[in-house]
């Protein structure tokens, strides 16, 4: 009786061993796990702080701006892009300037070896705010009668242009081309010169932002273009 109470206790102790060992094995493959996690995080943290540190150094190289006498006052940008605060590629954008925008040239000059830099003005609907930047003249072209046409940005509505204010009703008889169908008090009239962006073309109608952000529709004839240089 004596030995079978022996070989249980001896068991048992085996037993509690056998777990302790298995827990201690689980605990050592967490922990391994958790050791890979906070490298793999090291290691971007470190990527992080090279880029971090190599964005500084830009801002701590010497800037070379040579201004000159530019002739054009206008030019027209095909493509969307940033302006930034200072002549360099990339280096704090202040604000966008979308596509078929004709921008106005303040100053040029040329920097270090980057070509030709514009700082010029550009039209904001929103908020007066981050207007003038530097942008490449390489990101540009000549402002032209051949470009006129394709002005988005900016154009320019008279004092008493008609217009249809934006709405469901409204821009379904726009798209279906029953404008003539809409009510009269849906037409009404611009209380002083206006100035804006073309978001969208239908049917010989263009859908305009304003400044304060809303939007109108306007015929097409009504729509001025900036003047070439």
């Amino acid at each position: 009786m004596l030995k079978k109470i022996m070989v249980i206790l001896l068991v048992q102790v085996l037993v509690l061993n056998l777990t302790g060992c298995l827990k201690k094995g689980t605990q050592v493959n967490k922990l391994n796990e958790d050791i890979e996690f906070k490298q793999e995080q090291i290691s971007e943290y470190n990527q992080e702080i090279q880029r971090l540190r190599e964005e500084l150094d830009k801002y701590r190289q010497a800037l070379t701006i040579n201004y000159f006498e530019y002739e054009e006052k206008k030019r027209f940008v095909e493509k969307e892009l940033l302006i930034t605060a200072i002549p360099r590629e990339g280096i704090l954008p202040l604000n966008m300037v979308h596509p078929n925008t004709v921008v106005e040239v303040e100053d040029a000059a040329e920097v270090d070896d980057q070509g030709v830099w514009l700082y010029v003005v550009v039209p904001v609907y929103d908020s007066p705010a981050n207007f003038k930047g530097w942008i490449r003249e390489l990101d540009t072209v000549p402002y032209t009668k051949e470009k006129q046409k394709l002005v988005q940005s900016e154009i320019y509505l008279n004092k008493g242009t008609p217009y249809i204010g934006i709405g469901v009703h409204t821009d379904n008889a726009i798209e279906e081309n029953s404008v003539n169908d809409l009510p009269e008090d849906s037409i009404q009239k611009l209380p002083y010169n206006q100035r804006g962006r073309i978001e969208n073309k239908i049917n010989g109608y263009v859908r305009v932002i304003v400044p304060g952000g809303e939007s109108l529709w306007i015929k097409e004839e009504y729509i001025i273009f900036p003047s070439v240089n």
